[in-house]
Order: C-alpha cells, then structure tokens, then sequence
C-alpha cells in the first residue's frame, strides 16, 4: 500500500500480481485493477531490406528478441512467410508494405515499413544494334526518358518508361 502518486514497488519474485489504483475524490472513490507480470519482456525486432530491382526481388534480414513467433506480410509479394530473413519476389516496380508480427506469452509487436521497387536498369548495348548513334535524354533521368536514333539510315524516336 503506498499513497505516493508514483510509486514503486519490488516484487519478491516472477509471477502475476494484481494491482490497484483507488483515486479518492471530493465525492466519489473510483477504483482501477490490472493484472501484471513485471518480470515479462514484450518481444523486439529491426529488419532490413535490400532491394534487387533487375529481378524484382527483396531480402530481408531481420533480429528478433524474446518471440516466440513471428509472422511476415509482404504486401502484395511472394515469399516464404516462415522463413526469418527472406527473398520476397514482387509482380513489378512499385511501393509495397512489409510487416513483421513478433509475439510472445507477453505480449505482440508489430514493425512495419515501405519500400519502393524501381525499374530494372535497361542496358542499351545489349537491346540496341551496334553502328548506329542514339541520343538518350533528358540525362539524368528519373522514370521516363526519350530515346532518338541519329543514324542516316534509321530515323525516330521513342518513349521510353
């Protein structure tokens, strides 16, 4: 028992104990009880991804503390859910969000985060016949760049995303 507006108590070893909150008021006694167990961690985990955008894929690597269990959404990509670090392939380029539920006896965590998955890199020596000149702008491009042929014998240009 202890009238101190924040107290702190030492149990005398781990199990589950209730506590008691009485609030006296003016007119009124209101009373709060919970069931805790001090000796009980919530389970923790980071992960990370790296991304492979030439074959739409993600790795994950991942630290869990105390779980017990865990479970992996990928957000619209495919992979092995029981796997602790894995390769998540993607359908194309795009935003997607990951989570990562990590539960134990006391409690459940959730991580989440989003990754972008950009266009693979087009490599113009291998799609492009060698003899002819092509001007690729604008240079830096981002998503979208134009691609004109400079050659006498091959006239146009285009749209590339």
């Amino acid at each position: 028992m202890s009238s101190d507006e924040e107290p702190i108590h030492t149990y005398p070893s781990p199990n589950y104990y209730e506590t008691t909150l009485i609030a006296f008021g003016a007119c009124e006694i209101d009373t709060f009880s919970q069931i805790i167990r001090p000796d009980c961690n919530v389970p923790k985990a980071n992960f990370s991804a790296i991304l492979n955008p030439e074959n739409q894929t993600v790795s994950l690597t991942v630290n869990i503390n105390n779980a017990t269990t865990f479970s992996w959404n990928f957000g619209g990509g495919t992979g092995d859910s029981l796997a602790l670090s894995p390769i998540i392939s993607y359908p194309g380029p795009g935003l997607y969000n990951i989570s990562l539920e990590v539960s134990n006896e006391c409690g459940t965590a959730v991580y989440l985060t989003q990754i972008y998955l950009p266009s693979p890199a087009v490599s113009i020596e291998s799609s492009v016949q060698t003899g002819f000149q092509w001007r690729l702008y604008p240079n830096p491009a981002s998503d979208v760049w134009w691609l004109e042929s400079l050659s006498n014998n091959m006239r146009g240009r285009d749209f590339v995303s």
